[in-house]
């Protein structure tokens, strides 16, 4: 897979890093979980950008994660709350 992602069964990986998602468009299936793992230097905050939330994460500290189990079709686009900049995409499909 590419980097930073890795499947570990239903899961797969998503890196932050250097301020950013690696990846930050990431492909899965229906019934699969993303587990974001915080390997920055400072702490983030997953926040969907849409008016009604499907998710969001409390604030990530260095190697915090979060986990989130997709069972709905569609784009979910994300953003780091702290860091505006940070944006990510899930699409499932």
């Amino acid at each position: 897979m590419a980097d930073g992602v890795r499947d570990a069964g239903n899961f797969v990986t998503v890196r932050i890093v250097n301020y950013t998602f690696q990846p930050a468009l990431l492909h899965i299936a229906i019934g699969q979980s993303v587990l974001w793992t915080n390997d920055d230097e400072g702490p983030h905050r997953i926040d969907q950008d849409a008016a009604f939330r499907y998710f969001r994460s409390g604030v990530l500290f260095p190697s915090d994660q979060y986990a989130r189990q997709f069972n709905v079709v569609g784009e979910f686009r994300y953003r780091c709350s702290i860091h505006p900049h940070m944006r990510g995409s899930v699409l499932v499909g």
